[in-house]
């Protein structure tokens, strides 16, 4: 079963492709359909990155299927600027999260997207320079906690070519001791892209 989602993928209904074969072979994580992070697949590991060129975070994301199953295992998470909507309660379920690291110089405006505790309890850190712009943009001004300690100096936005099947994804993050991290850390950051293209990002 082939399925061509294309780059205009609009919200899905997150049991769409339930027993597919599409879907019987995607790994545990975040299943992708296209540019839209679609659905939670198996168990998730305490750092979780949207993958660079998503457009779409659809409702309830995170919100588990089996009912003994728990998302409060998520610390942080890390959301691109190349996301443009994210459904409502998207990281509801995420109660555990310590930091949020939003990755737009211009944030978005969006409306209850996360549990109302993780306001008070989560650190959100964001580009240098942007803080009062996420401090009066809802829901990130709720934060207690806003740090602007994240440098994008040498990151490009990621164009996805519409005559392209394939787009400029973050597929790894590397200490400058050239050792695997599962995200942005303090310090000097190596991020690989798929085509085979690095970037340098500062987290202070």
């Amino acid at each position: 079963m082939n399925i061509d989602f294309g780059d205009s993928t609009p919200f899905i209904e997150d049991t769409a492709f339930d027993e597919t074969a599409w879907y019987n072979k995607q790994p545990d994580g975040i299943v992708y359909a296209g540019l839209v992070a679609y659905t939670i697949k198996g168990t998730l590991p305490e750092n979780v990155t949207i993958k660079d060129g998503t457009k779409v975070i659809m409702s309830w994301l995170f919100n588990p299927r089996d009912p003994w199953d728990s998302r409060e295992t998520l610390k942080s998470i890390t959301i691109p600027n190349s996301v443009t909507t994210i459904g409502e309660y998207a990281f509801f379920d995420c109660k555990g999260l310590t930091n949020i690291y939003a990755l737009w110089t211009e944030p978005k405006d969006y409306s209850y997207i996360f549990y109302h505790d993780t306001y008070n309890k989560a650190r959100l850190h964001v580009p240098i320079g942007c803080r009062n712009a996420y401090a009066t943009t809802s829901p990130w001004r709720y934060f207690e906690n806003i740090i602007d300690d994240i440098e994008l100096t040498g990151i490009e936005d990621v164009i996805a070519d519409s005559n392209s099947e394939t787009h400029k994804q973050i597929t790894d993050y590397y200490n400058l001791q050239g050792q695997r991290t599962t995200r942005l850390q303090r310090g000097v950051n190596i991020i690989r892209y798929s085509d085979g293209t690095t970037k340098k990002v500062l987290v202070k």
